[in-house]
């Protein structure tokens, strides 16, 4: 979650300071981020769930 955040506040400084972004964009830092981390979180979300199911099968196992 925490990549996540940084990934998606980065995201969001570099399209904040292009010149090239529409008007209403800037001042809007907050809600950017938070859509990105949406955005990015349903992404992973589903790999995330894969990756536990695999390791679940590993994780009972007692030695």
């Amino acid at each position: 979650m925490i990549t996540i955040t940084l990934s998606a506040a980065d995201a969001t400084a570099h399209l904040i300071e292009n010149p090239f972004a529409p008007g209403f964009l800037h001042g809007q830092n907050v809600v950017i981020t938070l859509v990105l981390v949406a955005l990015l979180g349903a992404v992973f979300a589903p790999v995330t769930r894969e990756v536990l199911r695999e390791a679940e099968p590993d994780l009972t196992k007692r030695p």
